[in-house]
């Protein structure tokens, strides 16, 4: 009766626990997505919980620093020279646009790091508020609805380029807010002029990075 008593109490909680390893469907590590998908790895961003003080001295979110040799610096300097390597032969261009499968992912986050980090490799970049609804990154920029950016230009066909363009945002990058919300951005993005815009962009920046809206929230 002991021994009987004994496996059942093993029993009992192996099964518990591996029903719960089944159910479980989050990704915890590289493997996880590389089963899932063929696209190439880049690069593992550590998350780190920062304290209420530390995050107040976190600038515009670039947590990036260039004199630092840790983790999350390192991290992010694979991934850029890992999107070198990823460059087509005679491309000088780097157009990258960020998107992931729900909100509150770290996909803002990442943006304005790269950015950042590919300023800090002698880069020319500029970082493009896509997300024309919430504008996150235009907000930590201090550019709320009422500037000029990236609706505007899609809107208004006599406006020019430099118009949308704030210089030196974070050192070594320039930025495009969303600009003002409108009504159709799934539209205004969809028009020519947007292609447009890349391709003037292209003639003076090096990279391009896109900071778009989830996957399997809106349509834009």
């Amino acid at each position: 009766m002991l021994l009987l008593a004994f496996l059942i109490g093993l029993a009992i909680p192996a099964v518990i626990l591996l029903s719960l390893l089944f159910i479980d469907t989050r990704v915890k590590t590289r493997k996880d997505v590389e089963s899932a998908v063929s696209v190439p790895f880049l690069s593992e961003i550590p998350l780190r919980k920062l304290k209420k003080k530390q995050k107040k001295e976190i600038k515009n979110g670039v947590y990036y620093d260039p004199n630092s040799k840790g983790i999350f610096t390192e991290a992010m300097r694979l991934m850029t020279t890992n999107l070198e390597f990823m460059k087509p032969e005679g491309v000088n261009h780097a157009v990258i646009a960020t998107t992931s499968f729900s909100v509150s992912a770290g996909k803002t986050f990442i943006d304005t790091n790269l950015a950042a980090c590919l300023a800090d490799a002698q880069k020319k970049v500029v970082l493009i508020d896509c997300d024309l609804r919430k504008r996150t990154i235009s907000k930590q920029f201090g550019l709320k609805h009422k500037a000029t950016g990236l609706s505007n230009y899609l809107f208004d066909e006599a406006m020019d380029v430099a118009a949308i363009i704030r210089p030196n945002v974070i050192e070594g990058v320039d930025f495009v807010p969303a600009g003002h919300v409108p009504p159709n951005p799934t539209e205004l993005l969809g028009r020519k002029r947007f292609d447009n815009l890349i391709a003037e962009l292209k003639k003076t920046y090096d990279s391009i990075i896109l900071d778009s809206v989830p996957v399997n929230v809106i349509a834009d």
